[in-house]
């Protein structure tokens, strides 16, 4: 019996295996969490950049146009994105609201909504 448990026959290459999914669940996460990152700041600066075209015209079209471009520039499909601009008094908010799908292996399919704002006030002269 004691000798069963010293035989250690087998065991380094469990350990590879196991080691090396866990490996390649951490890398596919790392990549979804990169590319969430990044679709984040492609939705912030676009919600920036729509503000800030609505502060400046108070075109509310002329600045979700602007949002889209934004969103093509950092390759994000306007179709997936929400956009919505509000003015309220002399500010002028937009916000770009994204739902992203992360796929883990081991743990499946997860939404998560990613979503950039921005606000933009307009002081001095009238439009």
């Amino acid at each position: 019996m004691i000798e069963m448990l010293r035989n250690n026959k087998g065991s380094a290459i469990l350990e590879t295996a196991v080691m090396f999914m866990l490996i390649i669940v951490l890398i596919v996460g790392f990549m979804h969490l990169t590319n969430a990152v990044s679709i984040y700041a492609v939705a912030q600066t676009a919600a920036r950049e729509g503000a800030r075209e609505y502060a400046v015209t108070n075109n509310r079209t002329r600045a979700i146009n602007k949002a889209k471009t934004e969103l093509e520039l950092g390759r994000v499909d306007p179709a997936k994105a929400r956009i919505t601009a509000v003015a309220e008094g002399q500010e002028r908010r937009m916000i770009v609201t994204i739902d992203y799908s992360i796929y883990l292996p081991f743990a499946g399919n997860h939404d998560i909504t990613l979503q950039g704002g921005a606000t933009f006030r307009r002081v001095g002269g009238g439009w």
